[in-house]
């Protein structure tokens, strides 16, 4: 990964950070795990909480009109519930990228709705029995040996 990339991809993993503090209206926090599965190659990484969850959020604004279909919405492009100037969704975006072409998988689960991509492709549906809060779950492939880099990164080879 090169250092541009490696930045974004940190600004990611934050962005899911702050979305748990500033969303999800928890009284009880949020709680994160991870572990390195070197046999399998792989880097899981979990956050969870007990909050309103994503669909509430986006469904009360409208902007969804399901529980999986809000998650959806949530993870395209930059879209964000923050509200004024300030920024948010881009983060998600990068990550959910290099996750993407990294045959990694990217899997969130909260209150009715159930949202997972990995392979490239997208399964959401609503869960039978709602998930109390959200769930995101982070998996690099670390067997992965391609190098990544931003697109609007200059490589020395350009330069020189």
């Amino acid at each position: 990964m090169s250092p541009g990339l490696e930045n974004e991809f940190f600004t990611g993993i934050h962005e899911l950070f702050t979305n748990f503090e500033i969303h999800s209206q928890s009284s009880l926090g949020a709680w994160a795990a991870g572990q390195l599965f070197p046999v399998n190659g792989r880097v899981e990484m979990t956050l969870v909480d007990a909050g309103v969850g994503i669909p509430s959020r986006i469904m009360q604004r409208g902007f969804a009109q399901s529980p999986h279909a809000a998650i959806d919405w949530a993870m395209t492009g930059s879209n964000t519930t923050r509200e004024l100037d300030v920024p948010g969704g881009l983060g998600l975006k990068v990550l959910r990228e290099f996750i993407r072409l990294n045959q990694g998988e990217l899997t969130i689960a909260s209150h009715g709705g159930f949202w997972r991509e990995a392979g490239g492709r997208v399964d959401m549906r609503p869960l039978t029995h709602p998930f109390p809060g959200t769930a995101v779950t982070v998996v690099v492939n670390t067997q992965d040996n391609r190098s990544y880099q931003l697109a609007r990164e200059v490589r020395p080879g350009d330069i020189f």
